[in-house]
């Protein structure tokens, strides 16, 4: 036992004397290579001070998590803005639904005989007077009453000039009473002739050497039109609608199973499928008494409590009972993306133009929007179109020129 503790004793010693001979060694033998690694350190410090002095002042990395867009890629990928709203998502919720002007509220303007059009004075989305002109045309049928209307009167010239020698000979006494009396009759019947024939071409409308001048009856919009000179008028076809675009409604299409669910006054709220982001409240006003046959729907009239200057006739809509319960925040598909496994929507971010993923959680999916369970409140701003291309961006893609690099 003795012998071996010696041994280990020993070997322990003689290495420890070998490495501290190997430090001594190393230092002695190359005391300009410690200096030159003492310089190697601080030029390394001093690299990376300037490197961290030069990113903190450059700051050309994008924030991480960002889509930085110019003004011209917003152009180009068409991304839209706008607000979380609360929307019926359940199958029954919403109804379908068509933009209608209020007849009472519409006129028609036309022709009532054969013609051509000679000037068209006003164009399509014009706003209009009552009494303004808006084209004037050349009728065959005008032009034949104002040659039968100078006929007769010349012919109740003649009359005229009869009854009043008839006149004069039974006042001197030389003449009957019988010519007197049949001359006055002459007369009387021309002049309703005239008049007959006038009555007529008034229904035409105004006559300015020959032209016939269409007016407008009402203010409003020239929503329709059919007149271009040079082509012939039709009775059938209106050359001019004219509208009121405050005196709007919507017509709802109720299906058989839900119409326990709908009364008059009950309120609602309107949605169009051309613009999302439109809300708008108002009340249904009148219900249809039947059915109809074909689609087995009860047809319902809503009065909007302030029509928007972009609603357009025969515009698609949804109608949502305002009262039904299960109204849930929603948002367009369009502005819903899935980023790393992750459901977001983009929300604007502090820069102009910028926009930042936001996680969401969602729900029920229904005429094109998507429920939001959860990382927004209604009102919230959001894209509402172009999540997609916003995710293409954040991917490492470009959108034109305005994709931050």
């Amino acid at each position: 036992m003795n012998s071996n503790r010696f041994v280990l004793c020993l070997g322990v010693a003689f290495g420890i004397l070998v490495g501290l001979g190997g430090c001594g060694s190393n230092e002695a033998a190359s005391p300009v290579a410690g200096e030159h690694g003492e310089e190697h350190e601080e030029a390394h410090d001093e690299h990376e001070g300037e490197a961290a002095e030069g990113h903190e002042e450059g700051h050309d990395e994008p924030d991480e998590g960002v889509v930085h867009l110019s003004a011209e890629a917003m152009t180009v990928s068409e991304i839209r803005v706008g607000t979380a709203t609360r929307r019926a998502m359940s199958g029954g919720g919403a109804f379908p639904a068509e933009i209608a002007f209020d007849p009472s509220g519409t006129a028609h303007v036309s022709s009532l005989g054969g013609g051509r059009f000679a000037s068209v004075d006003t164009k399509l989305g014009d706003v209009v007077e009552p009494g303004q002109l808006l084209a004037t045309l050349v009728s065959t049928d005008v032009a034949d009453l104002e040659g039968q209307l100078a006929h007769a009167k010349a012919r109740l010239r003649g009359a005229e000039a009869e009854s009043r020698r008839n006149a004069m000979l039974v006042k001197e006494g030389v003449g009957p009473e019988r010519g007197l009396v049949d001359a006055r009759a002459a007369v009387a019947t021309l002049r309703a002739e005239v008049a007959g024939i006038r009555r007529r071409l008034a229904v035409f409308g105004p006559q300015v050497e020959g032209l016939v001048a269409l007016k407008a009856p009402i203010s409003g919009i020239v929503a329709g039109m059919h007149a271009v000179v040079g082509e012939s008028a039709r009775a059938d076809e209106p050359a001019f609608t004219i509208t009121d675009p405050a005196r709007i409604f919507v017509e709802v299409f109720i299906p058989e199973l839900d119409i326990a669910r709908v009364a008059v006054g009950a309120a609602v709220v309107v949605r169009t499928h051309a613009y999302p982001e439109m809300a708008l409240a108002g009340h249904i006003a009148v219900i249809a008494p039947s059915l109809d046959h074909a689609t087995r729907s009860l047809s319902a009239r809503v009065v909007l409590d302030a029509p928007d200057i972009r609603l357009r006739g025969n515009m698609f809509a949804m109608v949502e009972l305002d009262a039904m319960e299960g109204r849930s925040i929603a948002v367009p598909a369009d502005g819903v993306a899935v980023v790393q496994g992750q459901d977001v929507v983009f929300v604007p971010g502090k820069e102009a133009n910028s926009f930042v993923p936001k996680p969401v959680r969602l729900g029920r999916r229904s005429s094109g929007y998507v429920e939001i369970l959860a990382g927004l409140d209604e009102g919230d701003t959001v894209v509402v179109h172009g999540g997609f291309v916003l995710k293409s961006a954040l991917s490492g893609g470009s959108i034109s020129e305005g994709h931050a690099h």
